[in-house]
């Protein structure tokens, strides 16, 4: 098995994609991921679905920075890699209905020539994340 290390191609393309998310560039974070990349947000909640390919990933980002008026940001920790995956240790946060949230969430990256093909998210606090998100539907 491969050691994961911090100074890796797949690591700096995550680094990449923390860079564009953090400037809401959209098509940076559209550039970092494969044409059949799947993402997985987790939960029980509006938000959590497979999303699939770049389009509908970058659209997932837009949502989340709206419904938190602009004020969601993630602060990557640790980002390891080897040359299957990449892992993201971040601390997302955000203001939402007079709530502020901040939370550990881990990211699993499957990567494959230069970009990310598969993202799961994990979340510490997943419960309440499907209560700060839950009523999104009634909203819309």
């Amino acid at each position: 098995m491969d050691k994961f290390v911090a100074d890796h191609p797949n690591a700096r393309l995550v680094e990449r994609l923390y860079a564009a998310r953090g400037a809401s560039d959209w098509d940076g974070i559209a550039a970092c991921f494969a044409e059949n990349a799947l993402w997985q947000y987790p939960g029980h909640n509006p938000m959590a679905r497979d999303y699939r390919g770049p389009a509908d990933i970058v659209s997932f980002f837009k949502s989340v920075k709206a419904l938190t008026d602009q004020s969601f940001g993630v602060n990557p920790r640790y980002i390891l890699a080897n040359d299957e995956v990449a892992m993201a240790y971040e601390l997302p946060s955000g203001h939402r209905r007079g709530v502020t949230m901040s939370w550990d969430s881990l990211h699993l990256y499957h990567c494959a020539d230069g970009k990310i093909v598969h993202a799961k998210v994990f979340q510490r606090i997943q419960y309440q994340l499907d209560a700060y998100w839950w009523d999104l539907k009634s909203q819309a």
